[in-house]
């Protein structure tokens, strides 16, 4: 083998795994002043705007973005191959989002194993919007399928 020439040379490089591309994706340690390999957590609140009157695609609240959030939603879009990802603070916020889209006649499949208060968000919230819900168990992936409806949304 000559001086130059990788070990590897030819062989196919291994698929990266789950946690290797949530870890690396968009992830440059070249992007941070402090070179981390897994950016730190952006902990403010409000952000410089250089020009008010041109602020689209900037930062401004951290309640509505920020650059943390943004690289989250970016890596579970890649993780699952998506076009966009949406990360929320919480699980009522995430279902107040899947609601947001939903509207009158749409059903829905959700695991039958939840905490209380998002059975009770299913079973009462969503029933008086018209939103109908099936329980099942997700684990069992065929269980899934035999609930799809056509007004199946989600």
């Amino acid at each position: 083998m000559g001086e130059n020439e990788s070990i590897t040379e030819g062989f196919v490089p291994p698929p990266k795994s789950f946690e290797t591309k949530c870890m690396h994706h968009c992830q440059e340690p070249g992007n941070w002043k402090s070179k981390s390999v897994i950016p730190h957590i952006v902990l403010s609140t409000i952000f410089q705007v250089e020009d008010a009157r041109n602020v689209k695609g900037k930062y401004l609240y951290g309640r509505v973005s920020n650059p943390s959030r943004t690289i989250l939603e970016r890596v579970v879009a890649a993780v699952n191959k998506a076009k966009y990802g949406l990360v929320f603070s919480s699980g009522v916020s995430a279902l107040t989002g899947v609601f947001g889209i939903l509207k009158t006649g749409d059903h829905i499949i959700a695991h039958e194993e939840l905490c209380s208060e998002k059975y009770r968000v299913f079973n009462n919230i969503a029933t008086s919007f018209g939103i109908q819900t099936t329980f099942v168990d997700c684990f069992q992936t065929e269980n899934i399928g035999g609930a799809i409806r056509d007004n199946t949304k989600v």
